[in-house]
């Protein structure tokens, strides 16, 4: 009788230490809330993709394949960098790779982040870096932001689907998200 009352008594500290050690207590205005923190780095978007690639595109003069993608940073502004290998499969094959740099939108619905106005930042075809004639520019860009329209840069786990959004934000190049209950 007397383990089974040491049990009982024990068992609420274990759960108050072990809940202690896994969730942080933010302030929320009046009242700290206990609210689970998600660090979200560049590698865990690189590994996201990774799932999601090869993107393809048909064109009217061939197909368009992204594949390989490593987010490089995100910065303080909200823009992720990312670089990813681009084939131009037509007549005949042309590879390189394509700097992208967009800012990061957080779907609350969907509990999904995705890259929004994507633009071009560097190009490399052949071991070269090619600058695109200004006026292609927007079209590349166009057709950039087409992929990334309705695909997920990512995704919570749906472990994680269950909770309330918080916050979303940018600190020393990582994502951080406040769920609550």
């Amino acid at each position: 009788m007397k383990k089974v009352k040491n049990l009982v008594l024990f068992l609420p500290i274990l759960l108050v230490l072990y809940l202690v050690s896994c969730v942080s207590l933010q302030n929320s205005g009046n009242s700290a809330i206990p609210n689970l923190v998600i660090e979200l780095t560049p590698m865990h978007f690189s590994k996201f993709l990774k799932d999601k690639f090869p993107l393809e595109k048909d064109l009217t003069v061939g197909k368009l394949v992204l594949k390989n993608p490593d987010v490089l940073n995100i910065d303080q502004n909200n823009k992720l960098e990312m670089k990813t290998d681009l084939v131009f499969d037509s007549l005949v094959d042309i590879n390189g790779n394509v700097d992208i740099a967009g800012n990061i939108m957080f779907d609350k619905e969907k509990k999904a982040f995705y890259l929004q106005n994507p633009e071009i930042k560097k190009v490399k075809f052949f071991n070269k870096d090619i600058t695109p004639p200004s006026i292609i520019n927007p079209a590349l860009n166009s057709l950039i932001n087409s992929f990334f329209r309705e695909v997920p840069i990512y995704q919570l786990n749906e472990g994680y689907q269950k909770y309330l959004i918080k916050d979303v934000k940018v600190e020393n190049g990582k994502i951080k998200l406040i769920l609550g209950f």
